[in-house]
């Protein structure tokens, strides 16, 4: 016992040691000739020698003082002159800047025009993690570029900007065969001028990009914002996910998804983004280019057939764009689209091309109800004005299939109104029915409940509507704002004390007398124990559809306490007597943070609202089970307490008492 005691304090001692070691990078106080880069006081003056030390290996980490870093004689004065760009990154070697308020600068400007061809490349395969953090690229053609690098497994940009560049900001061809690519660009900011893409990513002869993502990233001013292809032989899967961007001021694609060549799949997942026009029909712009293009011939097959789900894209000649051809072999458009908003554009909302006539490519994708779909796919938004159409068929002829748009938010109060604004050049007009409403009005099964316990409370709608559900493949994206386009769901109660947000697991269950699982006339939700009082039940769902409000009362003359929620923060509640107790907070944030953005955390949660209703209920009206139960949650809470207050340092010295405890106790009991 006390090996294993000795094993495990060694292991967490191992845990804890810091980072391989740390190098520094001063442009305005450093010295490449006098310094060892080793600390801030003996600091490199150029992030060219300090990537040149022999000593430099992978999980090192260099940090970046601010200032402005350029080559002799670039630009117009004022950095250290010192640097020799392309500056050669590392494999495991991260780049971080020393402080956000005083950020590194890396300016390609050379004096009297042009600029330095690229300011940063991989040098070698990317093989651990490798992270780019805090930077600023500035005047330059391209700004990272990843020529004949044969692996990128583990490159992360984040919090970088690029401006003022003439060709790229990032640009990863990745054309070398790789099984397993994996990089993230999040957080960064992109702003060139016209004609120039914002970032670039080609996957081709066999490479396989199967995970990472683009997330969280600012396009504008730009001629393409994001271009992601997958060429001959190659796949982009849908673990490869484009999330929660913003591109604006583009001409003209915003984002452009495609499949090329011969036998190659794009299944890359599209969610949460802005996408934002000029609203001027002088200027040809599309917001999302879905393409496949077969010019191989034979047998192969290219499609597109990701997820496209919560989008917003607006103001554009077309919002969306679907095009496919397949001068030889076949070529599929097979996407899904589940929430988007397509509105205000000023010639199509979306547009079918197929561009062979005598080989005509498959478009086929699913808006909502296609009897090959998964059934999750609808809840779409079409809101593009007079005299826009909300759909263009291809103006050709060549659809070959009807298009399934079922389940989707129309202008239009009527099916004849909507087939008015389709675009249909002859052909087969699309299956649109039944048209969902985006306002709904309800009323609850009881109006009335018991204050200070957790209750579930259902809502009946009027006859002739019924609010969409979505399941597990549309989870919430955590890191999106309540309400917000990466967030499928918003429902809040507004009461004395204020607005309470219920999350998305707190929605029960969207019941169907028909047996429809995906659309409900009665939605069934947990609410926390409640103080008594009038409230008020606001709900919003994707594609805009909202709920007029509901108002219940919390009185303890309700007759009965229609309590049926539970779960760990329920019967913390119970116990504790208030739904904003430190205790049941500190619950509710470890649920939030260690267990709902996991399936499994998600389901042991929605489990927990299944069966503690009961004891919840025993616990609240009971003063010696509210104690008991206290004293038993005291020991979880302190854990979960650690868990999401500590820092890592104090959850080690933590651990170590503990086992420097029990290694007493142990030695005292021989």
């Amino acid at each position: 016992m006390r090996f294993v005691l000795l094993l495990v304090l060694s292991f967490l001692s191992a845990a804890a040691a810091p980072a391989q070691q740390q190098w520094f990078v001063d442009p305005v106080n450093g010295d490449d000739l006098l310094n060892d880069g080793k600390s801030t006081g003996s600091a490199f003056k150029s992030l060219f020698v300090a990537l040149s030390v022999p000593e430099l290996s992978s999980g090192d980490t260099i940090f970046l003082g601010g200032g402005v870093y350029d080559a002799a004689g670039v630009g117009a004065g004022g950095g250290n002159n010192s640097e020799v760009f392309p500056l050669q990154l590392k494999s495991g070697v991260s780049i971080v800047a020393d402080s956000v308020f005083n950020p590194p600068i890396f300016d390609g400007a050379i004096t009297g025009g042009g600029t330095i061809a690229t300011l940063a490349e991989l040098s070698e395969d990317i093989v651990t993690l490798t992270t780019l953090d805090g930077i600023q690229f500035l005047n330059f053609q391209t700004g990272i570029v990843s020529p004949g690098v044969d692996t990128i497994n583990g490159l992360v940009v984040q919090n970088c900007s690029f401006d003022n560049f003439t060709q790229t900001g990032i640009n990863l061809p990745l054309n070398t065969g790789q099984t397993d690519a994996l990089f993230a660009i999040r957080g960064c900011t992109f702003s060139g001028a016209p004609g120039q893409t914002g970032i670039n990513v080609t996957v081709g002869d066999g490479t396989t990009l199967n995970g990472g993502s683009i997330e969280d990233c600012t396009l504008s001013n730009l001629d393409i914002g994001i271009v992601l292809f997958c060429e001959q032989l190659s796949t982009i899967d849908r673990d490869f996910k484009v999330l929660r961007n913003l591109i604006s001021d583009f001409r003209p694609v915003g984002l452009w998804v495609g499949a090329f060549g011969g036998s190659s799949s794009n299944s890359a997942t599209v969610r949460g983004n802005a996408i934002v026009g000029d609203n001027n029909n002088a200027t040809s712009e599309i917001g999302l280019v879905i393409e496949a293009t077969n010019s191989v011939g034979g047998t192969s097959v290219v499609e597109t057939n990701g997820w496209i789900a919560y989008n917003d894209i607006s103001q554009c000649n077309v919002n969306l764009s679907l095009d496919a051809d397949s001068n030889a072999g076949q070529a599929f458009i097979l996407n899904e689209f589940a929430g988007n908003v397509f509105r205000n554009a000023t010639s199509y909302g979306v547009l079918f091309q197929a561009a062979n006539q005598d080989n005509p490519p498959s478009i086929d994708p699913d808006f909502g109800g296609h009897p090959q779909g998964s059934g999750f796919a609808g809840r779409n938004t079409f809101e593009n004005a007079s005299p826009a159409f909300e759909v263009g068929l291809d103006p050709n002829g060549n659809m070959l299939f009807q298009v399934f748009m079922q389940h989707n938010f129309w202008l239009g109060d009527s099916t004849t109104e909507i087939f008015s604004q389709i675009d249909d050049h002859g052909q087969l007009l699309p299956s649109i029915s039944p048209i969902l409403e985006d306002t709904l009005s309800g009323s609850l099964v009881a109006s009335v409940i018991k204050p200070n316990l957790p209750n579930t409370l259902t809502i009946r709608l009027q006859t002739g509507s019924f609010v969409v559900h979505v399941d597990s493949n549309f989870a919430p994206d955590i890191k999106a704002t309540p309400g917000t386009f990466g967030q499928y769901r918003l429902l809040t109660l507004v009461g004395p004390g204020g607005t309470v947000t219920l999350l998305p697991a707190d929605i029960v269950q969207v019941i169907d007398p028909g047996g429809i699982s995906s659309y409900g006339k009665f939605l069934k939700f947990n609410v926390p124990a409640l103080t008594a009082g009038n409230y008020t039940i606001n709900f919003a769902n994707s594609g805009f559809q909202s709920l007029a409000p509901i108002g219940f009362k919390v009185s303890s003359t309700s007759g009965g306490s229609n309590a049926s929620s539970g779960g760990l923060c329920v019967v913390a509640t119970a116990a504790h007597g208030g739904y904003d107790q430190p205790q049941v907070r500190v619950l509710r944030s470890f649920r939030d943070r260690y267990l709902l953005p996991y399936a499994g955390g998600r389901a042991m949660v929605r489990s927990y609202y299944r069966n503690g209703t009961p004891l919840a209920e025993f616990i609240a009206e009971r003063r010696w089970a509210r104690g008991l139960t206290r004293t038993a949650l005291a020991p979880p809470t302190a854990v979960a307490y650690s868990l999401v207050y500590w820092n890592t340092g104090q959850r080690f010295f933590a651990g170590v008492f503990l086992l420097g405890l029990c290694f007493a106790l142990l030695r005292r009991r021989h």
